[in-house]
């Protein structure tokens, strides 16, 4: 084997071996800051928002716990445990009514925005089964936050509610261009 080639194949495990090593820092670096993330603020009140919902729900487990143990999470103080209360919680949709009032619930007693965005993107996703949540969402397209106007006109052209147009066509009004986009998506859903 000549000096070339020698220094060729050194080069290539240099390369190699340099690249496994950024490989691994690039790991323990994400892996560290992910383990270290702050996992969200407090929610306010110390009162309960929510009560158990007595039947069938609470002796279904999915994702290792209970209908009202997710509901019971949906009041925790982290924000990631929140936002995995609500897509299990809403997973029990397709089989019980109970999970569209625990929803509404949730919009009607809570001051957290985040939690309510999650709530109304869970009840959008829900589609027509969660009808008999339309007139909430319409009276959230009043809401002083933009982004629960936003996100309740959404959910109401997902769930394709006729009855919510007028308020959507006031929606176009909005000084929000994201809101009136929401709208007239809306109204193209509700047709």
């Amino acid at each position: 084997m000549d000096q070339n080639e020698s220094s060729s194949g050194m080069m290539i495990a240099i390369i190699i071996g340099g690249a496994v090593l950024v490989l691994v820092l690039v790991v323990i670096i994400f892996g560290a800051g992910f383990f270290f993330l702050e996992r969200g603020a407090p929610v306010a009140g110390p009162a309960p928002i929510l009560t158990p919902v007595p039947g069938p729900p609470s002796e279904l487990e999915i994702g290792g716990k209970t209908f009202n143990q997710w509901l019971a999470q949906l009041q925790s103080a982290d924000a990631i445990e929140r936002l995995e209360a609500v897509r299990f919680v809403q997973s029990f949709g397709d089989k019980y009514a109970v999970v569209v009032p625990a929803f509404v619930d949730v919009l009607k007693k809570s001051d957290d925005v985040e939690l309510k965005q999650q709530i109304l993107r869970g009840l959008g996703a829900m589609g027509k089964e969660a009808d008999a949540a339309v007139p909430d969402l319409i009276a959230m397209l009043e809401a002083k936050s933009s982004e629960l106007r936003l996100e309740a006109a959404q959910a109401l052209g997902n769930i394709g509610a006729n009855e919510a147009t007028p308020a959507l066509t006031k929606l176009l009004q909005d000084e929000n261009p994201q809101d009136r986009d929401a709208a007239t998506l809306a109204l193209k859903r509700t047709k």
